[in-house]
């Protein structure tokens, strides 16, 4: 582990070095101490199987899972180098056509993650990261909410969970989610 990347309501993310089997930097999501309640643990699980089902070039791939010594659940995720989208909103970077640009990427994303049965739940702009490079490239993270319409998961939760600026409708009234819950939200940060 080389240092924190971020927190977030259930989980912690490190910035570690993977030696086996491949060499690289990766991003490491563990649960933080006393949030392994059944119902973090089942979601934590439920964003591990909604990435681990996902393999798209603007959606964060998952490479391993497991569980510390201690019994927290993990995950190892491809760690992507770069500002979160909310830093570049109001920058000169955001002209019209790299606006469109980006859209569409996250689009393409999102449109996969729904063919495959899964709702992100919680799309802001900070989930959504720009690589660094030659090529820049949107890529959406952070399924800590994630639904899976087409599976056995059950996240359904009676508190209401999500950035609450990108809160769709349907989830204040906790009424299921669907591709229109995540459609809302894309609106909700391109307005912004």
């Amino acid at each position: 582990i080389l240092r924190v990347l971020g927190e977030g309501g259930m989980g912690l993310v490190y910035l570690a070095w993977q030696k086996h089997p491949i060499e690289r930097q990766v991003a490491l999501k563990v649960i933080k101490a006393g949030m392994d309640t059944k119902q973090v643990i089942a979601r934590f699980e439920a964003e591990r199987q909604a990435l681990a089902m996902l393999d798209h070039p603007n959606i964060a791939h998952v490479y391993d899972a497991g569980t510390t010594v201690t019994g927290h659940p993990y995950f190892v995720m491809e760690y992507v180098r770069g500002p979160a989208l909310i830093a570049l909103a109001d920058s000169e970077v955001a002209s019209l056509p790299w606006i469109c640009a980006t859209g569409v990427q996250i689009c393409r994303g999102m449109a996969y993650a729904h063919q495959h049965g899964v709702i992100h739940g919680d799309l802001t702009l900070k989930n959504v990261i720009i690589s660094e490079g030659d090529e820049s490239q949107a890529k959406i993270l952070d399924f800590g909410l994630a639904r899976l319409v087409h599976g056995e998961a059950d996240t359904t939760d009676e508190n209401l969970m999500g950035t609450p600026f990108y809160i769709a409708p349907e989830q204040i009234r906790h009424e299921p989610v669907d591709e229109r819950t995540d459609l809302y939200a894309f609106g909700v940060g391109l307005y912004r």
